[in-house]
């Protein structure tokens, strides 16, 4: 078995962003006095800010313990699967930058009720992302175009992936 966390450093920026965009908002609500549709407009983007920031504390405290069976995350809550329960598998990019030379990539596992997500910060994603590519093939799933592209794109091969295609785009 191996345990898999997300590492401090890499939510520090998001610990900050929360911090930053609270303390913007909450700091006008509670020092310039303004309308109520003003009020409504920084109450709720301060209840983003603290909600985004709830996420990153509970994103620290999950821990994904992982073995050739299955995977779990364990933190606030538990949510586990074994790997030849999948039922889907999505792994995606997000791009800070046009020509998409930044950004991140999260899987999404899903057996039944059960769903998982994780993203690329976690330590040792490769190696997760590694499994649940082994997993989709020997259960014949199919998976999206950009699965297999960004399955390809970390040297994984999809060419034993089966992938769904929109016949009216043929």
């Amino acid at each position: 078995m191996s345990i898999h966390r997300y590492p401090p450093a890499s939510l520090i920026p998001d610990y900050l962003r929360a911090g930053g965009g609270l303390a913007i908002t909450g700091g006008v609500l509670l020092f310039v006095p303004v309308a109520p549709v003003m009020m409504a407009a920084f109450g709720g983007l301060a209840a983003l800010f603290l909600l985004f920031g709830v996420r990153t504390a509970q994103r620290q405290a999950t821990r994904i313990e992982v073995t050739e069976e299955g995977i779990a995350a364990a933190g606030w809550g538990r949510v586990g699967m074994e790997w030849r329960e999948l039922d889907r598998v999505k792994l995606r990019f997000y791009s800070t930058r046009r020509n998409r030379a930044k950004g991140w990539m999260d899987l999404a596992l899903t057996a039944g009720p059960r769903h998982l997500v994780i993203d690329s910060a976690l330590e040792g994603f490769a190696s997760i992302t590694a499994l649940a590519h082994r997993a989709a093939r020997e259960r014949g799933l199919d998976l999206s175009p950009s699965t297999v592209d960004n399955f390809r794109f970390l040297e994984l091969d999809p060419t034993i992936l089966s992938t769904k295609r929109d016949i009216s785009a043929s």
